[in-house]
């Protein structure tokens, strides 16, 4: 009898550890939302494939967008096909290659799942018929799969005369798209198989299920089961009680973004008082569900999209806000933009985390915190790490047995672990990054015969792709862009003699009259305001049009005949005397038109 109750127990025991595994305990890995709201160029599956060797050194887990197609330029979160992985960040093998990148780095990709809604074809109530490609079945959502009261009841006064379910939505509505009615038997069908593919088919390892609010947390651990994955995180965009409910909704098996996290940063760095870090209302603080806790700081929801944006993002102190992040417990997902912006210090930061062995599950005491500074000591599996950030960060009294390895505006860690290769971790991150720098300064070479070009200094703080959105108001608004937002890609053809870019954008196609206003923008975010196009004209992120004095090294028109020498435009390439843009002729910089 007692063998039989120890086999019960034994049994019993086994099963609760297997279902719950929302988030992997004592677990030590950092996180990368890598994406931000429009990062098309940036995000693109080639582009973060051939970054992925140096992100897995970083990073255990990377998030992307949602890679279904949408139906048209989309960011993800319209959901139409399933089975369709042609999206606007690349093509299904492109996904599948850069997964596999990954995977073989020793990362694993987080698939944006978003199944509390979905996109119509042609209807408010039909939907894709497809093939899963994993078991050679089809599937399809009916009608009858959308909630009762969907859009507030607008819905259904749009059927066509086809029946909604009979049921109601079990949480929030999201009035965009169809709410799906996850009661359903075909709904649970059709996202199980969804899920399974996105782990057996494409090889995601695990899921980011958006707007979690609008169904119920035990359709998750269903989802997450039938896929068979250990990391979940759950968008549950409330107070920390309500997050802290939802993970126990779904039996403990999938973990919830901190939101509470990440306001008590954003108001202690946007109030000026960093007494806010000691706040107790997160989970972060909670070690019944610091486990459960993904950290952040920002998100593509929260960040500064747009100069009128009315989002609450962190306006300053961002290598505070991420040394803060990156030394606390939790697992911490860092936002692709502060990654982009930031790289170096944020790669010092999490190599200093691991050095003492921060986990998600690893204590802390708060050694002091002031209006101008905060304080706090992580306890790690190697040694300890104290983190201090603030304004007067310079008065604080280090233990003894504690050395600085870091420090930045208004941030410093110290710890009293070994240090003995810390200078050789340092001096690799700085090869890193001198190599990166390297390989990002090769310089394009626009084709020969555009119709039209402008040229734009871009500030330093914009990375990656310059996008133009060049249009025509006095003929039917023609678009010389492709008529979809942010625009073409300009090419980086130099460096002006203060250091900024030089981008160039050039027309190819048929169009013959003048273009009337141009936008630069930095992939989306941030942009320029609306100007005046100059057929050749030069600008900067402050113009409202054209500005000749802005050339490079105060470029002037090729008009030098003395000037007998070879040709060479700004990759060092010879070129003949046809070639249009910017040239080097005896060691001096022309425009060539």
């Amino acid at each position: 009898m007692k063998k039989i109750l120890l086999l019960l127990v034994t049994l019993f025991v086994t099963q609760m550890t297997v279902s719950a595994q929302g988030w992997p305990a004592n677990y030590s890995g950092v996180m990368l939302q890598g994406f931000y709201w429009d990062s098309y160029d940036d995000s693109a599956w080639t582009k973060l494939e051939k970054k992925s060797a140096d992100m897995s050194h970083y990073f255990s887990l990377v998030w992307i967008p949602q890679s279904g197609n949408c139906g048209g330029t989309s960011m993800g979160y319209n959901p139409l096909y399933y089975y369709d992985q042609n999206s606007s960040f690349g093509t299904e093998a492109e996904l599948k290659s850069m997964i596999n990148a990954f995977k073989q780095n020793g990362t694993g990709v987080i698939a944006d799942v978003v199944v509390n809604h979905r996109g119509n074809l042609s209807t408010w109530v039909d939907f894709p018929r497809e093939v899963n490609p994993l078991d050679g079945k089809t599937y399809e959502m009916l009608s009858t799969d959308i909630c009762k009261n969907d859009d507030g009841g607008e819905t259904a006064k749009h059927t066509g005369g086809l029946s909604l379910s009979p049921n109601n939505d079990e949480g929030e509505d999201w009035a965009v798209m169809r709410d799906l009615d996850h009661k359903s038997e075909n709904v649970q069908n059709c996202v199980k198989a969804y899920v399974k593919y996105l782990v057996d088919y494409l090889g995601y390892t695990g899921f980011r299920y958006d707007m979690v609010k609008g169904f119920k947390g035990s359709h998750v651990k269903d989802y997450n089961q039938y896929a068979g994955v250990q990391y979940s995180v759950g968008e549950c965009w409330d107070s920390n009680q309500t997050i802290e409910n939802w993970i126990e909704s779904t039996d403990r098996n999938s973990a919830a973004f901190d939101f509470q996290f990440r306001y008590n940063v954003r108001d202690c760095i946007n109030k000026n008082n960093w007494t806010e870090l000691g706040s107790t209302n997160n989970m972060n603080h909670d070690a019944n569900y610091r486990r459960y806790a993904v950290t952040f700081v920002e998100n593509h929801d929260t960040e500064y999209r747009y100069a009128d944006y009315q989002q609450d993002p962190i306006r300053k102190d961002t290598l505070a806000a991420n040394a803060w992040l990156l030394a606390n417990p939790g697992t911490p997902c860092v936002f692709f933009k502060h990654w982009l912006d930031c790289k170096k210090e944020i790669k010092q930061m999490i190599e200093a985390r691991k050095l003492a062995g921060i986990t998600n599950q690893s204590d802390f005491e708060n050694l002091g915190g002031y209006s101008t500074r905060y304080v706090r000591k992580v306890k790690g599996t190697k040694g300890d790490l104290i983190v201090a950030v603030g304004t007067t960060i310079d008065r604080f009294n280090v233990p003894d047995g504690f050395k600085q390895i870091l420090s930045g505006y208004h941030y410093a860690y110290y710890t009293n672990a070994d240090t003995s290769t810390w200078e050789a971790t340092l001096n690799r991150i700085n090869q890193e990054m001198e190599d990166e720098q390297n390989e990002e300064e090769s310089f394009d070479t626009p084709t020969p015969g555009y119709t039209f070009n402008a040229y734009f200094l871009a500030p330093d703080n914009w990375k990656n792709t310059i996008r133009a959105w060049v249009w025509d108001n006095n003929h039917n608004g023609q678009n010389y862009t492709g008529g979809s937002w942010p625009g073409e890609k300009c090419y980086k053809i130099g460096r002006a003699a203060d250091g900024r870019a030089i981008w160039q954008w050039c027309y190819y196609g048929s169009l013959t009259d003048v273009p009337t206003h141009i936008i630069f923008n930095n992939s989306g975010s941030p942009q320029t305001a609306d100007m005046l196009f100059t057929n050749g004209g030069w600008y900067q992120a402050t113009s409202t049009q054209a500005e000749p004095t802005l050339g490079v090294n105060n470029v002037n028109d090729n008009d030098d005949d003395d000037c007998n020498g070879y040709i060479y435009n700004l990759a060092g390439q010879k070129v003949d005397a046809s070639y249009k843009g910017i040239v080097v002729k005896n060691g001096k910089k022309y425009i060539n038109k």
